[in-house]
């Protein structure tokens, strides 16, 4: 086991974070936001780039969550961590012992009926969101994006560790033996498939180890098991880089680009799956107007870059933001050429010579 004891934060970095948080929850129109310690894996360690817990209010224990409102702010721990958050938080944070007093009862009498709590859908449980909902009916609970997210500007980058292949003498069993016998489970139980959350029975499932987390062999990444075996591996493909061979022709690696939730999004969305999923979404950014297509830029995923809607919605956009409407014979004929590009990290670059549509 690896431990430190050095303190990455200081109680004096919480206060002025603090403010920031609340500021941004105004804007969006939230009462209350919750910040667990916890990844969209629901795993004991975290990288620092999901360290959100740490970084608004200096506690660094293994376990906690801060309720934050305009008027409070409290983090509640277990026994182990009653010294260790007093030591580490600002006096702006107010430590509750857990359980002794639940985040259900501080919700409730701390809350009026209506108010707005917002929460990260990432970060959270169904069962956790559940029993909350049903204990505070009075309570409306809103899935948004992180709001800790918009304001922590040096927030580190995901982990892209990379994935490597757990040699079949380590394993005891091959990965394509290991998902054609739970395959045949599933099959028999009539369902089509089985996704898994949890990356550490994805290490298993594909005898594969990774380095999202120092010390920690587990990948950070999600994955889809059908009834005839094969699968998907769900994460950035550059981490896969080499597995080729290790996976085999069964296993796609993929990463699919999701719309975050907030308050607008449904407002947002220009075309949507049929099980509602959001696939083009726009929003309005000064004076124009930025639009994402949240799909890979080949058909593993959608068949959408295939087909001629590209060309029709970048018609229709361009129609919709002229100062008039042109005619058809001003359209007819119009190549439009990219000025800039923005690839799947978000990153904006000049779009040199790529040709026009």
């Amino acid at each position: 086991m690896f431990q430190s004891f050095d303190s990455p934060t200081s109680p004096d970095q919480g206060p002025p974070r603090l403010a920031a948080l609340r500021q941004h929850m105004k804007d969006i129109g939230i009462d209350a936001f919750l910040v667990p310690r916890a990844d969209r894996f629901q795993g004991e360690y975290v990288s620092d780039h999901d360290n959100r817990l740490a970084w608004l209010t200096g506690f660094t224990g293994s376990a906690g969550v801060c309720a934050v409102t305009q008027d409070a702010a409290v983090v509640m721990v277990d026994g182990r961590y009653k010294v260790q958050v007093k030591a580490q938080v600002a006096k702006d944070f107010t430590p509750v012992n857990w359980p002794e007093t639940t985040l259900t009862d501080w919700l409730s009498d701390t809350l009026s009926t209506g108010a707005v709590v917002g929460i990260d859908p990432w970060l959270h449980t169904i069962e956790e969101v559940g029993k909350m909902t049903l204990a505070l009916p009075g309570l409306k609970f809103r899935a948004i994006a992180n709001p800790i997210d918009a304001v922590w500007a040096d927030q580190p980058a995901r982990p892209m560790g990379q994935i490597i292949a757990h040699p079949l003498e380590f394993a005891g069993e091959s990965h394509a033996d290991k998902r054609t016998r739970l395959a045949r489970d599933l099959a028999e139980r009539g369902d089509g498939a089985a996704i898994l959350t949890l990356p550490d029975s994805v290490a298993w499932l594909f005898n594969i180890r990774g380095s999202d987390i120092p010390r920690n062999p587990i990948p950070h990444a999600f994955a889809l098991l059908r009834a005839d075996g094969s699968a998907d591996l769900l994460t950035e493909p550059g981490k896969c880089a080499g597995l080729d061979d290790h996976l085999g022709p069964d296993v796609t690696v993929a990463a699919q680009v999701m719309a975050q939730p907030d308050p607008t999004l449904a407002d947002r969305v220009i075309a949507s799956l049929t099980d509602g999923t959001p696939l083009v979404t726009r929003k309005e950014i000064g004076q124009g107007q930025v639009v994402l297509f949240h799909v890979t830029a080949n058909a593993e995923w959608s068949t959408l870059p295939l087909s001629g809607l590209f060309v029709e919605m970048l018609e229709r956009l361009a129609v919709s933001s002229s100062a008039k409407a042109p005619s058809a014979e001003d359209l007819e004929g119009t190549t439009w050429t990219p000025v800039q590009v923005m690839d799947g990290f978000g990153t904006l670059s000049d779009a040199g010579t790529l040709p026009g549509v």
